[in-house]
């Protein structure tokens, strides 16, 4: 009787929207909700939040629930998901976190320690920079001009300035990497425009004027052989010019070869190394991959998850779908989750055996997502469509294909520069050649604060290769490897991730394989819009950046009424996976540690906060309101 009570709350609010019965339910089991987070996040703030995004839920999905449904098991169920969608994303803002913290962290320590490598070169190298590269340093940075006034003093347009600036920069980097000084372009200009020009002693000006006037007659012994020496240095490219004139005309007729050897010629510089990565990948700007992804934890020893991923792109724009198999409970009782969970830790987390005892059940589960260069948009036939802010992650594939054995972190915001590092990096340095899995690489090391850096093994007979990367602060790396019938191509076929989270000594382990790829081919503008998912109409639209509902789908626009003739719950979609060779039961994989069960575990992220406290605050009002009256 409690289930067929709670159900006719749930209709009385879906069909009349009362706030009473709503505010019932949430009396009746709020404790229960709060309970189940509790018991899984251990943080009671963040108990709150998921009990508050559990309701949000049931209030979004009131008018499509069963009247057959037990409420209590469904919000516990619920719970479970919100709680795993926070701790994931606890997981993901963690490795935010410290992205965040890279970009930023130590910049000032960065320009003083890099000042105190470069101050003793920085002169040096200027004087062999061209008269057109010096002039556009000094102007920015010792006399700290702006670049349109650089361009104006120099007769060039402000664009053009500034690529002189950057090319000066470069320069100079190069220069410092042959005297040992490894640093970033963008290191070297805040150390120079920090440290250049300093305060000079008081009285100094004033001293030189006075003897500068009278051309050095009382300048001290000391001064004047200064101001010989540098009279002489000043004369000798003068002298070596018409010496070196003289000597053409004399071997004017006869053809002279000279060859310099480069003391440095056997360790390449580790910036251009990772630029060349760059390039190779970069030059890839739209295309289409497939990959079949295999993820074990070894913490349950045989169990294996899998999906299929499609992917198109361009630029930045990418549209993912994804196919797997997921488990659920066949049981609604509120300690079903807690039965379950003992019962596949006695099982050695072995999910077939819990099916074959009817404690859960295998669904086949298909997203599409969009990533349009500023937000992403997320559509699961069991929930809704919703678009978020890509900073906070996805619990769904979203990165950039191009980054594909960059980074163990597959963030939807990172790109091919953010990934390699090295253009915010501390510092940059070739830790030598070594060797993995048979291949002779070069190891270099990304040093970007005190204490958080990356490493990367770049082939040496293939430079654009990546085969190995690690963060070991996260005590995460990966291996990578290529297609050698295809040398050119820069992405590798197969990537092996191993995720040490919080030091588990059981990790888990992904393995991501390439099955097919087109680059650089013509993609449908319409993938990366709302039409490209692909929503049965009638599909709420949620914009989970302001928490409220923006209309929902008709098939071409969205409307803020539910469109006529559109199925009250949108139907879910019929599975074709066990028929279609496409799908999960056609895919074959080489994997060392891939052995054929075909299940992932249901991956959901709620949005959660301020809607809730509004839907409370206007319960509350609506009391205060019918007291006062």
């Amino acid at each position: 009787m409690q289930s067929l009570d709670d159900m006719a709350l749930v209709s009385e609010f879906a069909t009349r929207n009362s706030d009473a019965a709503f505010e019932t339910l949430v009396v009746r089991h709020s404790n229960l909700v709060y309970s189940a987070a509790l018991r899984q996040v251990g943080d009671a703030h963040l108990a709150e939040e998921i009990t508050q995004a559990v309701f949000i839920i049931l209030a979004r999905k009131a008018g499509s629930l069963r009247k057959s449904t037990f409420l209590t098991g469904w919000l516990v169920k619920t719970a479970r998901y919100a709680a795993l969608a926070e701790l994931r994303a606890a997981h993901r803002r963690q490795r935010w976190e410290s992205e965040a913290y890279m970009e930023n962290a130590n910049s000032d320590r960065t320009d003083e320690a890099a000042w105190q490598h470069i101050a003793p070169l920085l002169d040096e190298a200027l004087a062999k920079l061209s008269e057109a590269d010096r002039r556009a340093v000094l102007l920015r940075y010792f006399e700290g001009r702006t670049l349109a006034e650089v361009g104006t003093l120099l007769a060039l347009t402000e664009d053009t300035a500034r690529k002189r600036v950057v090319r000066a920069l470069e320069k100079l980097r190069t220069l410092f990497v042959k005297r040992g000084v490894t640093l970033t372009t963008t290191v070297i200009a805040g150390a120079v425009a920090a440290n250049s020009v300093q305060a000079a002693p008081a009285g100094l000006a004033l001293k030189i004027s006075a003897v500068a006037v009278a051309k050095g007659a009382a300048a001290g012994t000391s001064t004047l052989a200064l101001v010989k020496g540098a009279l002489k240095l000043m004369a000798w490219p003068k002298l070596k010019f018409a010496c070196g004139f003289g000597a053409a005309i004399l071997l004017a007729g006869s053809t002279v070869t000279i060859v310099i050897a480069d003391k440095n010629s056997g360790s390449p510089d580790p910036v251009a190394l990772l630029k060349r990565v760059a390039a190779a990948r970069e030059r890839i700007k739209s295309g289409e991959m497939e990959f079949v992804v295999a993820r074990h934890d070894f913490k349950w020893n045989i169990q294996t998850n899998y999906s299929l991923l499609k992917v198109v792109f361009d630029g930045e724009k990418r549209r993912f779908e994804q196919l797997q198999r997921e488990s659920v409970l066949t049981s609604m009782a509120p300690d079903a989750e807690k039965n379950v969970e003992a019962k596949r830790i006695e099982l050695n987390g072995d999910n077939e055996a819990l099916a074959r005892l009817g404690l859960i059940k295998f669904q086949d589960a298909h997203y599409r997502t969009i990533y349009d260069g500023k937000a992403m948009i997320c559509f699961d036939p069991r929930l809704a469509t919703s678009i978020d802010d890509p900073v906070k992650g996805s619990p769904y594939y979203l990165f950039d294909p191009r980054t594909l054995g960059l980074s163990d972190a597959l963030f939807p915001y990172g790109t091919v520069e953010n990934c390699l590092a090295y253009q915010k990096a501390q510092s940059v340095s070739l830790l030598g050649k070594e060797t993995v899995d048979g291949i002779s690489v070069w190891h270099i090391k990304v040093q970007i604060a005190t204490d958080w850096r990356y490493e990367f093994w770049i082939d040496v007979a293939r430079p654009t290769h990546v085969v190995k990367q690690t963060a070991p602060n996260r005590a995460c790396g990966l291996t990578a490897k290529f297609d050698e019938q295809h040398p050119d191509d820069p992405i590798p076929v197969e990537v092996d991730f191993v995720d040490h989270y919080g030091g588990d000594p059981q990790p888990w382990e992904t393995r991501m394989i390439r099955k097919n790829s087109r680059y650089n081919v013509p993609i449908e503008p319409k993938a990366f819009t709302l039409a490209g998912l692909e929503m049965p109409v009638g599909t709420d639209v949620n914009d989970d950046r302001i928490m409220r509902r923006i209309g929902y789908w008709t098939g071409t626009s969205l409307t803020d009424n539910f469109p006529p003739n559109a199925p009250r719950r949108p139907n879910k979609e019929v599975s074709t996976m066990e028929n279609n060779p496409e799908s999960l039961a056609g895919v074959k994989t080489d994997g060392s540690f891939v052995d054929g069960r075909k299940i992932v575990r249901l991956r959901v992220e709620y949005g959660v906060g301020v809607f809730a406290l509004v839907v409370i605050a206007t319960i509350a009002i609506k009391k205060l309101r019918a007291k006062n009256s």
